[in-house]
């Protein structure tokens, strides 16, 4: 009689990684250029917890909400995207920088034969400056941006783009984010999904809502945890 072999190669190689507050510590200067966009065209800037409240979704769907919430309409949305980018745009990549263990874990997974991409509600080719800036695009097989897709988080159709991109099915893929928006998209998407805290834009119990496969709290973990949630 044979014996029963049981495969434990995960079922999922593909690792997709949502950009900002993931791999890249954007806080400051995300929560900086909300500042000085909303004080600049409202004369006040909002609180700090309503800028953040959004971010994970593109910017001109966030700058349209503050817009329709002070009764403006999609002028004024555009002149706060317009005030955003330039602030922002100017000084970026010197003001972030990748969370300590990202790159070490990026390569880990690739040694252990994993496919690894971005997918985010940023613009591709600010996506790509920032990731060149910090050494880190070549490790990536692909970079799906705002303008990739017809649809947005927490919409499917990012994610779902990027695997059609990397010529893979879905079910090959794990998402890893620190948004709300992130997780809602890689469930709707039937993927499983690594939740991530050091984002700073949101907290544990917001990620927990979302019932991700497995939430963790440091990039020292990252590796395990899409291994985990590879195989469940």
């Amino acid at each position: 009689m044979s014996d029963t072999f049981i495969s434990l190669k995960p079922k999922r190689d593909v690792a997709l990684f949502d950009l900002d507050g993931t791999v890249l510590d954007t806080y400051a200067p995300i929560l900086e250029s909300m500042r000085y966009a909303t004080k600049t065209v409202f004369g006040e800037a909002l609180p700090d917890s309503k800028l953040v409240s959004m971010v994970g979704q593109p910017l001109v769907t966030q700058m349209q909400a503050f817009a329709a919430e002070r009764g403006c309409g999609s002028e004024i949305a555009d002149e706060l995207t317009r005030v955003y980018r330039e602030y922002n745009e100017r000084d970026l990549d010197e003001k972030s920088f990748p969370f300590p263990g990202i790159p070490e874990a990026i390569a880990s997974l690739k040694n252990a034969g994993f496919t690894v991409g971005v997918v985010t509600s940023k613009r591709a080719v600010l996506a790509t400056k920032s990731l060149k800036a910090h050494g880190l695009f070549d490790a990536f097989a692909c970079v799906n941006g705002a303008e990739d897709s017809t649809a947005h988080k927490p919409d499917p159709d990012p994610l779902l783009t990027a695997a059609k991109k990397l010529g893979v099915s879905p079910d090959r893929c794990v998402y890893v984010g620190d948004s709300p928006y992130d997780l809602q998209a890689a469930h709707a998407a039937n993927m499983p999904c690594v939740g991530v805290t050091w984002g700073k834009f949101f907290g544990r119990d917001i990620l927990l809502e979302q019932m991700p496969s497995v939430l963790i709290a440091s990039p020292e973990e990252l590796v395990g945890a899409i291994e985990f949630a590879a195989i469940h």
